[in-house]
């Protein structure tokens, strides 16, 4: 695909891929930024949890499964219709808490996860 992407593979050391137009000889400078969490359980809109089917231990984090729950139950612990009826169309669906998003757009029909098509 042509893709430009670096792999790191140990903690001094890493590949560059598709990159040759971008290096001249040995003038290269290469920033990497990156940041970290304490709480690793938050859910933030970047963050995906792999699951390993069959191994007990691989479940999702708690505000993933509750987010799951309310999207599927249609409200939340405190009684609120889910997705909020006040937002638009285009607010209604993801994985907020605030605004109060759904993962699906019709729960009663099939439980359509969005971006699945049939």
């Amino acid at each position: 695909m042509g893709y430009r992407f670096i792999n790191f593979i140990s903690p001094t050391s890493f590949v560059l891929h598709n990159c040759e137009s971008l290096l001249k000889d040995k003038e290269v400078a290469l920033s990497i930024q990156y940041w970290t969490i304490e709480n690793q359980d938050i859910n933030i809109h970047n963050q995906y949890q792999l699951y390993t089917a069959g191994l007990d231990t691989s479940k999702p984090n708690a505000d993933i499964e509750r987010k799951w729950f309310d999207s599927l139950i249609g409200y939340d612990d405190a009684g609120r219709i889910v997705p909020d009826p006040n937002l638009s169309a285009k607010e209604k669906y993801g994985i907020l808490n605030d605004p109060r998003q759904s993962w699906f757009i019709n729960r009663t029909v099939g439980c359509k996860p969005l971006g699945i098509k049939k």
